[in-house]
């Protein structure tokens, strides 16, 4: 199965234009540098009359457009220490305050531009302005709830001083994405739907108005949107992946797919393609059209191999295929990894391919990391270290496998797989008393299970609990003639009891089963 946890947001798809929004909030009087005042006549001005004010604001913005065009800090700190003059000379000038909160943020001097707006607001209760600043830097600290309130206060004050479209557009789109943050969707797609208003012909607010009421589940007024966009652009691919994620919560997944369909029927640019065919091949998986789904995450490697979420989903499905490609699904996570570094599930994917190709060291290896990156998820570390500890029994690691299934065993008491292969390490480490009791308790829980048995039978070989190994290998043969595993055993625990020719005739019945041990030992007899 391909894990679905990583696709339930692409972040390749729908931005959150809240935060595309504040990387650029504070910036906002800022342009190139030649497009800065020139700072040498500003300067000579402040040096002529340092009581002049204006004269003082006017250089402080100069030097702070300068200073943020070439990323210089002697340019910033020149601007902060004319802007504090400027204040302390004025301390009801606003450009002074606002132009010296946006410098103090550039200066990652947070606390004190919170300070400088916090001040502003108050001196200024009606101005918008101040608020969304307030707002953008309680935001770049993620104090979400200070910065909600703020922008709260700016949509408010902007609506009714009625101030220019693209402020009270970014001021909604700001407040959306915070309230994303505290998970408030319904609060998220309010905003995002306000900040139309202003900006009617940008479709990417609808989509995400759209989206934010799908995570509220409101699934039947996200289609609602959703569809308004894609009735002007069918290839809106934001708005195409949308539409199938509904109809897939909603179970109806044949139309989730000719959605998606006939969205790729009119995408060319690669890119674009390669995300819905992802999502086209996740839902093929979810529907058990295996060898589609394949194909189709083939298709979407393709169109961009440098899609993390498509080679992830594309070496998943070839290890989920009914002829597991454990060749090309390595190549596939190798691909990912390189392309996300650190990645638990990409490392738990490396370790399940290793595995299958005979690769047990570096099955392990690897398993180790995804059980360390996975740590905040339980039930994927329980994943990860189950293949760990197998691969570190396959590689002859029995000392390290032990380890492994010991914890597995405690955490989860009632699962016998664990219990037979902890049985199988201790038989390994001839702690033969210790494995005939937890290969008892595997058996218990699973008492049809003929593995545990040949594995128990061996267990009591090592004890020289001869006449009991007998009796549990007579016990599979009987329902498991072919077996030649429990032959063997039978066999060697009938000569240990000095039946040397009942011995003899079990091991040639392993032998001929295929077993090459049974075939080694007669040799010697």
């Amino acid at each position: 199965m391909i894990p679905k946890m990583r696709f339930n947001h692409l972040h390749l798809l729908v931005a959150v234009l809240g935060v595309a929004a504040l990387q650029g909030a504070v910036a906002q009087t800022a342009s190139s540098s030649s497009g800065c005042a020139s700072v040498t006549p500003l300067q000579a001005e402040v040096t002529k009359n340092p009581q002049n004010v204006d004269a003082l604001v006017r250089l402080g913005e100069a030097q702070l457009c300068l200073g943020r065009a070439q990323r210089s800090q002697v340019l910033l700190q020149a601007a902060r220490d004319n802007l504090e003059n400027a204040s302390n000379l004025d301390g009801k000038n606003f450009s002074a305050r606002f132009l010296l909160g946006q410098v103090y943020y550039e200066l990652n001097d947070y606390d004190a531009a919170i300070l400088e707006y916090s001040q502003l607001t108050k001196l200024f209760p009606d101005n918008a302005s101040g608020f969304y600043q307030l707002g953008v830097v309680q935001a770049r600290i993620r104090r979400t709830d200070e910065a909600i309130a703020a922008f709260r206060s700016a949509v408010q004050l902007a609506g009714s001083a009625k101030l220019d479209a693209g402020f009270q557009r970014d001021a909604n789109v700001a407040l959306a994405g915070q309230l994303l943050i505290k998970n408030d969707f319904l609060g998220a797609a309010a905003a995002f739907k306000a900040a139309q208003e202003f900006a009617p012909t940008e479709t990417a607010l609808q989509v995400s108005e759209a989206q934010a009421l799908f995570d509220g589940g409101k699934n039947a007024e996200a289609l609602e949107v959703v569809n308004r966009v894609l009735a002007k652009n069918r290839a809106d691919v934001a708005a195409a992946w949308l539409i199938a994620s509904v109809y897939e919560k909603e179970k109806q997944l044949d139309r989730a797919l000719r959605e998606l369909n006939r969205s790729l029927a009119v995408i060319a640019a690669p890119k674009d393609r390669a995300l819905l065919l992802l999502k086209r091949g996740l839902i093929e998986s979810a529907l058990g059209k295996t060898d589609a789904s394949i194909e189709t995450l083939r298709q979407s490697v393709t169109a961009d191999g440098t899609l993390f979420e498509a080679r992830f989903a594309y070496g998943s499905a070839l290890l989920a295929g009914t002829k597991p490609n454990a060749k090309l699904a390595l190549d596939q996570f190798k691909a990912a990894d390189k392309l996300r570094s650190g990645d638990g599930e990409v490392q738990l994917g490396l370790a399940n391919a290793q595995s299958l190709l005979g690769n047990h060291r570096a099955a392990y290896t690897n398993a180790q990391n995804a059980i360390r990156l996975l740590s905040s998820n339980p039930a994927r570390v329980s994943a990860a270290r189950f293949v760990a500890a197998r691969s570190a029994y396959l590689a002859g690691l029995y000392r390290e496998a032990t380890s492994e299934f010991r914890t597995l065993v405690t955490q989860e008491a009632g699962n016998a797989e664990y219990k037979y292969w902890l049985g199988l390490c201790l038989v390994q480490r001839r702690d033969y008393t210790a494995a005939i009791e937890i290969l008892i308790e595997a058996i218990k829980l699973v008492p049809n299970n003929l593995e545990y048995r040949v594995a128990l039978s061996a267990a009591y070989i090592g004890a020289k609990r001869f006449a009991d190994a007998v009796t549990v290998a007579r016990a599979v043969v009987k329902v498991a003639p072919n077996n030649a595993e429990a032959w063997f055993n039978l066999g060697l625990a009938l000569l240990n009891q000095g039946k040397v020719a009942e011995g003899k005739k079990a091991l040639q019945t392993s032998a001929n089963l295929g077993n090459q041990a049974a075939k080694d030992l007669l040799k010697k007899l």
